[in-house]
């Protein structure tokens, strides 16, 4: 066996070994980032009821400039 083949063969076994652990990390980015949007569409929702913005970052956990944020965009 050619060195080419053994390091082939060894970057195979070694993304297979990889494979789960890193769809186990997108899974959770993309569960992160689903949970972030849901949370400024809710806090959206809320401002456009004329709730205070200081008491939407205080109820949805975010910094009051992110929610001058959403108010601007």
């Amino acid at each position: 066996m050619t060195w080419e083949q053994e390091m082939r063969i060894q970057a195979e076994e070694r993304a297979q070994e990889l494979a789960p652990v890193m769809a186990q990390e997108l899974a959770k980015n993309l569960v992160k980032e689903e949970v972030e949007e849901k949370t400024r569409e809710t806090a959206r929702k809320m401002l456009s009821k004329n709730i205070p913005e200081d008491v939407v970052a205080e109820c949805k956990g975010l910094k009051l400039s992110d929610v001058n944020k959403l108010l601007k965009g």
